[in-house]
This record gives C-alpha cells, structure tokens and sequence, in this order.
C-alpha cells in the first residue's frame, strides 16, 4: 500500500483547511477593502463640502444634493 492511499484522508483534511484558511483570507481582504473605500468616499465628501462651503453654499443644500447624486448614480430609488 502506497503512503498516498494510507494517508488519503490527512491529505483530504489537509486540502479542506486549506480551502477554509484561503476562504477566511479573501474574506479579510474583502472586508479591508471595503473599510478603506468607506474612508476614502468619508474623505471625498468632507473635501467636497468644505470647498462648497468655501464658495458660500449651504451646507444643507450641498449635503442633499450629494446624496441625491450619489444615489442615482447608483441606481437607488429616493
């Protein structure tokens, strides 16, 4: 009997936990990159806010108007 055959299942084992850990992995990633979008688009909106309020606009029409546009860019209903 080969070591293959004697082992098949530790081998088996050991391919599920490999597919678990890169699971996990991707996961991780994923959950980073979404962490850093949320803080880029925080940062892009509190940019663009100061420069509205630069040029003396209301700080409430400008919040509304991102909204709405970030919106319909995205497709969601208002």
């Amino acid at each position: 009997m080969s070591w293959i055959a004697a082992n098949i299942g530790l081998i088996n084992l050991g391919m599920i936990l490999a597919l678990f850990w890169f699971a996990w992995e991707r996961e991780r990633h994923i959950r980073r990159l979404q962490d850093r979008l949320a803080e880029a688009n925080t940062i892009m909106a509190d940019q663009h806010l100061a420069l509205c309020l630069a040029n003396g606009d209301d700080p409430d029409e400008v919040a509304a108007e991102w909204v709405a546009k970030h919106k319909s860019e995205r497709g969601i209903e208002q």
